[in-house]
């Protein structure tokens, strides 16, 4: 149905999962360049990926494609846990999208250990994170989950600005 990510693709029918989630690339393409992470994954934070659909023959209205995500969001090597499906039959749209999918929580914040997404895009959706697929495309990344940022607030005691004398002190204060 010509239905792929990104300006790149590659044939295979399942994903082909490595260490470095380059095992497709062996053909002398690296066409994961479908998807984009924009914002970092930080537990109980939503995160931010733009998505790279081309359809082909997409008229007006459109053809549509559906988008299946998965993330080993406890980096134990499988995308079978709770919370670990980021997208179920997601409907795409030839061009760019932006989506979004909640961080669980509990999600590992190792940074040396790196964790996996695996995007697969098709006609029909629904699909599992492997297995074989009659048309469409599957990509797989290598990612980090980072701890959450600790912020400093800044405030003074006292009554409002020009009220008091200057030299009140100002405490910090960390939020998580």
């Amino acid at each position: 149905a010509g239905f792929h990510l990104g300006g790149f693709c590659d044939a295979e029918q399942d994903g082909q999962p490595t260490a470095n989630a380059t095992g497709d690339d062996l053909h002398s393409l690296d066409d994961e360049d479908g998807v984009k992470f924009l914002t970092a994954l930080v537990p109980g934070s939503l995160a931010t990926v733009q998505v790279a659909a081309t359809l082909a023959a997409a008229g007006p209205g459109g053809q549509v494609a559906k988008l299946d995500g998965f993330l080993d969001f406890n980096g134990d090597g499988d995308f079978g846990d709770g919370g670990e499906r980021i997208f179920v039959s997601k409907p795409l749209h030839d061009g760019i999208q932006t989506l979004a999918f909640l961080v669980p929580g509990e999600a590992d914040t190792n940074l040396q250990k790196m964790k996996y997404a695996r995007f697969r895009m098709s006609s029909i959706g629904g699909l599992p994170a492997s297995g074989a697929a009659t048309d469409g495309e599957v990509e797989d990344y290598a990612v980090l989950v980072s701890p959450p940022a600790e912020a400093t607030l800044s405030f003074r005691y006292g009554t409002p600005p020009g009220t008091a004398p200057e030299n009140i002190p100002t405490e910090n204060v960390a939020v998580v």
